[in-house]
Parts: C-alpha cells; sequence; structure tokens
C-alpha cells in the first residue's frame, strides 16, 4: 500500500498507531484506495435520512419557546395514541 500510494512506511506506522493523523488530501487518497468514504476512514458512521430528519426536527424543536414545545409534546403524544 505504501508503494501504492507514495507514502514511507514510516507515515503509515504511525497513523496505524494513531500517532499522527492524515492530512485531507492523504484521507482522501486513503478512502479511494479502500473504497471508503472519509467519515468511515474516521470512524464516523453515515447518517441515514431518517437520522436527518430527526436531526432537523431536534434542531427546529430547541429553536421553539418553551411553551411551543410543550405544545408539540402534547400533539405528538396525542396524534401517536390515535395511531395505535
Amino acid at each position: 500500500m505504501a508503494t501504492e500510494l507514495d507514502i514511507p512506511e514510516s507515515n503509515i506506522r504511525r497513523y496505524e498507531s494513531q500517532n499522527d493523523t492524515p492530512n485531507i488530501e492523504r484521507l482522501k487518497q486513503l478512502g479511494d484506495y479502500f473504497k471508503v468514504s472519509i467519515d468511515k476512514l474516521l470512524g464516523f458512521e453515515e447518517l441515514s435520512i431518517e437520522d436527518n430528519v430527526d436531526s432537523e426536527f431536534l434542531s427546529n424543536f430547541h429553536k421553539l419557546t418553551e411553551h411551543n414545545q410543550s405544545l408539540i409534546i402534547e400533539l405528538v403524544k396525542s396524534l401517536s395514541e390515535k395511531s395505535q
């Protein structure tokens, strides 16, 4: 791998032992080599569409006043009870 990517063996050992972090260009190179995203290389899970919707909902919810948050909570409870 070191030869194919033109990365010194010493750098690879430092990356593997977590004594050094590759720069963004090197991360792109490694991601292409292993056929994975940079997020995957760094140990992050990719968000699903559902996670994005949840995240957006929570972000908007936290922008509401406390009173409006209470109204939303009651509305969600009421709707979920009706759908059972």
